[in-house]
């Protein structure tokens, strides 16, 4: 119990203590979507979560008005495709990493 109301307590304040930190980028950000770009400044979009059930997101704009967008329906059943497109492509995920050969004393 104690427990409980202890995380409720530290869930709060570092909510409160987050929302008072982040209210300049709130300010900041949309004035430098709408000085780049006309349009709105927040984008709202409708994706599928658990159970194939739609919701809808609020977030700021990253890209220009009028850039196409994938009707969601689309989106239903493709929820593997792109892990599968990276496999298959002939170009490699990531580099291969460097190679470090440390000798060691032997005993």
């Amino acid at each position: 119990m104690v427990y409980r109301v202890t995380k409720r307590i530290f869930d709060i304040l570092f909510s409160i203590i987050s929302i008072i930190l982040f209210i300049p980028f709130w300010i900041i950000i949309p004035t430098l979507i709408k000085i780049d770009s006309p349009g709105g400044v927040i984008f709202k979009q409708k994706r599928i979560g658990i159970n194939s059930r739609y919701f809808t997101i609020y977030k700021f704009r990253t890209m220009k008005k009028g850039t196409a967008d994938i009707p969601t329906d689309r989106l239903k059943n493709q929820s593997s495709l792109n892990l599968i497109t990276c496999l298959q492509s002939s170009e490699p995920i990531d580099p291969p990493a460097p190679v470090i050969r440390i000798d060691l004393p032997s005993s």
